[in-house]
């Protein structure tokens, strides 16, 4: 048991020690207010969908885009139908989107549909016409002053933009909300304070704006891994680009209902970020001590060191419990009373990033009292489950597989649920 206790303190302490870091991220979240920036010149943009199978949702999320404050003539919708078996299509471009189709057995996944839509936006448009595209999930929504706020930062120099992921269905269920709580500190605790103080904001997923600069000098869209976000995020630190947050540019975005769902999502970044640290990890890190270092190192800490405790922290526990009960080193109730007490000290964590999150952003989910004390109460629960799986991501093979979105809420209930 003392072996066992010293590896299990070891591995939680290098950790701790590679993660301290975000201690001055959780403070200036707190006490520094983030940069109001100028309206700026009025730019033209392109909306990329990538949508499969989503006719229950690609609808409300063209008409939030119709809805936008910003002027109706420098916005254009352009969804891409990928493999779709349902009427995406049809939904699509009843709701006032240039819709295109495509279907392909050995291409799956975001990165190959916005590769193909960008080419045909380009052949048709050219390379110059848009001057920025905004990535959209097709079960997101945007509040309607999305584009507009978005348009500041962009117009202050920014070549990459995230806006601020705001739950769509926290009220869903303990998954539902769990999984909302989790990127909502990742707004609020990890993005808006890199934007503060100058280092560069990671894309995390949908609801970003990058230049067209960004796609021309590439040739296209050319990111395929399954993380096509991160793969995104580690060229353009690589590059020097200047990447921005944008808290005031609310969507919404839909999270899912079941553990199995959460779980292969989570399995699926985690792959996606093995991939992407397998490809670009050796030049990140030569990058740690170079102009824009600190971005690199931290696109590097917030993601492999918890994917790396998480597998070793499953191995060893697995290997060393078992063995000493057969070699009666130590009793089931020593070793029931060391798991509880390992794991309350998880739960103690989590608890604190949950309730330190629900506290800055309580006005921000819709929903009601109970259902944001209760989504308090098993979000470290959730967190200690799901973490350990998705490192199983890691022996997965790397495939991206669609998770079916059923909200047809519109921001307007979304704004009635507050």
């Amino acid at each position: 048991m003392e072996v066992l206790q010293l590896i299990n303190n070891i591995l939680f302490g290098l950790f701790i020690a590679l993660s301290a870091y975000q201690v001055v991220y959780f403070i200036v979240s707190f006490f520094v207010k983030e940069k109001k920036f100028p309206e700026g010149e009025k730019h033209r943009f392109a909306v990329l969908i990538s949508a499969r199978n989503e006719e229950k949702v690609i609808g409300r999320l063209v008409e939030s885009v119709k809805k936008q404050d910003y002027p109706s003539e420098l916005v254009d919708v352009y969804v891409v139908a990928d493999n779709c078996t349902d009427d995406t299509a049809g939904a699509a471009a009843a709701a006032g989107a240039i819709v295109h189709r495509r279907f392909s057995e050995t291409e799956k996944g975001k990165g190959y549909a916005l590769h193909y839509l960008l080419d045909l936006i380009f052949a048709d448009k050219g390379n110059e016409y848009y001057d920025g595209f905004f990535v959209m999930d097709a079960d997101n929504l945007m509040k309607e002053d999305f584009i507009t706020e978005m348009n500041k930062v962009f117009s202050a120099g920014y070549k990459i933009v995230n806006g601020y992921r705001a739950p769509k269905n926290f009220s869903d269920g303990w998954v539902a909300s769990s999984s909302a709580l989790w990127f909502l500190h990742e707004c609020r605790h990890l993005n808006k304070p890199r934007m503060v103080l100058g280092t560069g904001c990671t894309v995390t997923g949908t609801g970003f704006l990058m230049h067209r600069d960004i796609i021309n000098k590439n040739g296209g869209w050319h990111h395929f891994l399954i993380s096509e976000d991160t793969e995104l995020t580690a060229e353009s630190f690589l590059d020097g680009e200047k990447t921005g947050y944008c808290g005031s540019a609310i969507f919404y975005d839909e999270q899912p209902v079941k553990i199995r769902q959460s779980i292969r999502q989570r399995m699926r970044w985690t792959k996606g970020y093995l991939q992407v640290f397998q490809k670009y990890g050796g030049r990140l890190v030569r990058g740690w001590f170079k102009k824009g270092g600190f971005a690199r190192f931290d696109l590097c800490m917030c993601f492999l060191p918890a994917i790396l405790y998480s597998m070793l922290t499953v191995v060893v526990n697995v290997i060393f419990i078992p063995l000493g009960l057969i070699m009666q080193d130590f009793t089931p109730l020593a070793a029931l009373i060391y798991l509880a007490t390992a794991l309350t000290g998880g739960v103690a964590t989590f608890f604190a990033i949950g309730l330190i999150t629900m506290i800055t952003e309580w006005g921000r989910i819709a929903a009601s009292t109970w259902v944001k004390i209760r989504s308090l109460i098993v979000f470290p629960f959730m967190m200690l489950i799901v973490l350990p799986c998705s490192a199983l991501g890691a022996f997965q093979k790397a495939e991206w597989k669609p998770i079916e979105h059923t909200s047809t809420v519109s921001v307007d209930e979304i704004k009635k649920a507050h």
